[in-house]
């Protein structure tokens, strides 16, 4: 890209500048490389490359961690992977923390600066507002969110904790389920949908253009990729052999239809994850699949979407804090800090676990690679709840607007494109009360 940038910038300065426009480029298209700054960009590409250098510092710790406990030295995979007995648990994870968050937490200090002289070289107030309009192209600003965050803290926050009160985490049953039970689920919903939906099933299906096998060997990743070749969406699941597969299934067909009606249309996450959260819920009005899996999906899923909706935001208001600090209150000390703050705002704390939510932060690899990413996840899930809302009042009616919205330009943003279909802003007062009456009643 800075090549690019120089050469262009070489263009714009000769005489044939104006007849490329004219006969090729379009008028005014040399108009940004006016006051292109060789200096300043080459200070640019070197910060862009120490940040780089540390997101692959970063992944080089966390790909082999190991930490003393007791006199052994453990596994990272031994606090996840049930190898630690439950009378030693919270002491080895405790000391997990006490050993990788100084040595990861440092690394993310390091970006946090690189980050903030990356911003301000480009001549942005902060790096919020870097990352929203170059990072992610939003068409809402971090003050739009500050805003939204108030909301979930008064409105949501409270729902989240009676939920944990009354039990509810542990109500709904997990089911074994395999390939056949996840192809049956999957069938139904396309079948009963139609249109659109239906045509990328077949698609999909006839050409065998997925792959949902159970296997050891297969990564641990669930994804919808494009070959270009073929102008071919392709999926592909790492089923875990319960009843959750189903939900991961239909999320990732979500991202297949997309993919299949727009030939891979890029687009803004926010925009993306509409259609992938969307067919998720609509899944649990259509899956083909017994009535106790049927049950438990739906409340599983609308757990899930309350602790989205909670976590997510708590992780970016987190996110807005540390990048609002200056370069020299940057520190470890004080980010571990207001991790804990933002916890305790949140309603996600316990004074037991008080160093863990002092110190787990570094477990979030989107605070390292994708910064500012996690709220896509909030405003999408709102949007795909919408959907849902609207099918369970009228069959057809959601999945009409769903076709709608599939129905778009690559320059439409996340908002217009609510807009034309007649959806409202997740960041109205009034769907965030719609929201908190839909948990409510959901859980009552």
């Amino acid at each position: 890209d800075q090549k690019l940038d120089e050469m262009m910038d070489s263009i714009e300065r000769t005489k044939i500048a104006a007849d490329l426009e004219k006969e090729y480029l379009g008028q005014g298209y040399f108009d940004e490389y006016a006051d292109y700054d060789v200096e300043v960009y080459g200070e640019i590409a070197e910060l862009t490359n120490r940040e780089n250098d540390l997101v692959m510092k970063y992944r080089r710790q966390i790909g082999d961690r190991e930490f003393e406990y007791n006199g052994q030295v453990l596994p990272y995979d031994a606090l996840i992977g049930g190898e630690i007995g439950e009378e030693d648990y919270d002491a080895a994870e405790a000391e997990y923390y006490r050993q990788y968050n100084p040595v990861i937490g440092e690394t993310y200090v390091e970006l946090v600066k690189v980050r903030l002289e990356i911003a301000e070289k480009l001549g942005f107030d902060s790096y919020d507002e870097y990352a929203y309009t170059v990072i992610h192209a939003r068409d809402y600003s971090p003050e739009t969110i500050d805003e939204y965050t108030s909301m979930v803290i008064e409105y949501l926050v409270p729902v989240y904790l009676e939920s944990a009160d009354e039990g509810l985490w542990t109500k709904y049953a997990y089911y074994e389920t395999d390939k056949e039970d996840m192809e049956r689920y999957l069938k139904g919903v396309a079948e009963k949908l139609g249109g659109d939906a239906k045509d990328a099933y077949d698609f999909m299906t006839d050409y065998g253009l997925y792959d949902i096998e159970r296997s050891a060997d297969k990564m641990d990743v669930s994804f919808q990729t494009y070959i270009k070749e073929y102008e071919a969406p392709f999926l592909f699941i790492k089923p875990q052999g319960f009843s959750m597969d189903l939900l991961t299934y239909s999320h990732e067909f979500g991202h297949y239809i997309d993919a299949f009606v727009n030939y891979n249309l890029h687009s803004s996450t926010d925009t993306a994850e509409v259609f992938s959260q969307g067919l998720e819920y609509l899944s649990l009005i259509y899956g083909d699949a017994d009535d106790e899996i049927m049950e438990s999906l739906a409340g599983l899923k609308m757990l899930d979407s309350l602790q989205v909706y909670i976590e997510q935001t708590a992780m970016t208001r987190f996110e807005h804090l540390v990048y609002a600090m200056s370069p020299e209150e940057v520190t470890l000390e004080k980010v571990n800090d207001t991790f804990c703050s933002v916890m305790k705002e949140f309603g996600i704390y316990s004074e037991e676990y008080d160093e863990y939510y002092r110190l787990s932060w570094i477990d979030v690899e989107h605070l390292f690679e994708y910064p500012f990413y996690m709220i896509s996840y909030v405003v999408s899930n709102d949007a795909a709840m919408q959907i849902y809302e609207l099918e369970k009042e009228k069959a057809g009616s959601g999945f009409k607007i769903y076709e709608k919205l599939l129905d778009r330009s690559d320059d439409e943003t996340f908002l217009q494109m609510l807009e034309r279909a007649g959806m409202t802003s997740p960041f109205e007062k009034e769907r965030i009360l719609d929201v908190y009456n839909d948990f409510v009643e959901f859980f009552k």
